[in-house]
């Protein structure tokens, strides 16, 4: 996996979590109605490209600007190289593929439904669109990341960008792959 290996920063495969900003209303009603701080995720796929799912469906996209630290899941470093391979070429597969509105419309309305329905009403998803965590779901289950609950394993497109946070648990750099914190340098008196 070191030829994958970008720098102490950035990894392939990290997953980016985007907060919505105060004039994105779309944005944070997706963040409310997914009972989190989260609107969207993207896939890290170059030290300054992400795959992501927006209203336009599946694009490559350049990072505008590093992403905050806080905001980024550092899982790319733990997945194996021959499968996270694998995962990188189907998501590069999907750039394309149409959105999925209907998602978001459950993910909308899901406050309104008994909780019985899970994290959104299962008759209003389209298997052949997809959204961000979607998106972001299937590949991290294609690269055999196994931390997710196996709910959420097996029922993709029932994920939100702030149920991926949640079991990611997004953490700094240093701490996500066990790099010593540099120490202080002494003083000399």
């Amino acid at each position: 996996m070191s030829d994958l290996y970008l720098n102490q920063d950035s990894i392939i495969g990290d997953l980016v979590f985007l907060r919505p900003t105060a004039q994105d209303w779309q944005g944070q009603i997706i963040a409310r109605a997914t009972a989190g701080p989260y609107c969207h995720v993207q896939v890290r796929v170059a030290a300054d490209a992400v795959i992501e799912a927006r209203a336009r469906g599946v694009t490559r996209s350049a990072l505008a600007a590093p992403p905050p630290e806080e905001d980024v899941a550092h899982i790319g470093w733990t997945l194996e190289g021959a499968r996270l391979a694998h995962a990188l070429t189907w998501l590069r597969r999907q750039v394309g593929q149409r959105y999925d509105w209907l998602a978001v419309l459950a993910d909308g309305v899901k406050t309104a439904l008994p909780a019985a329905l899970g994290s959104r009403a299962p008759f209003l998803v389209a298997p052949s669109r997809l959204d961000c965590s979607e998106l972001a779901a299937r590949f991290l289950t294609l690269a055999g990341y196994m931390w997710l609950p196996d709910e959420q394993m097996m029922t993709p497109q029932r994920v939100s960008p702030n149920d991926l946070a949640r079991a990611l648990k997004p953490a700094p750099a240093c701490a996500a792959r066990n790099v010593p914190t540099p120490a202080p340098e002494a003083t000399v008196s």
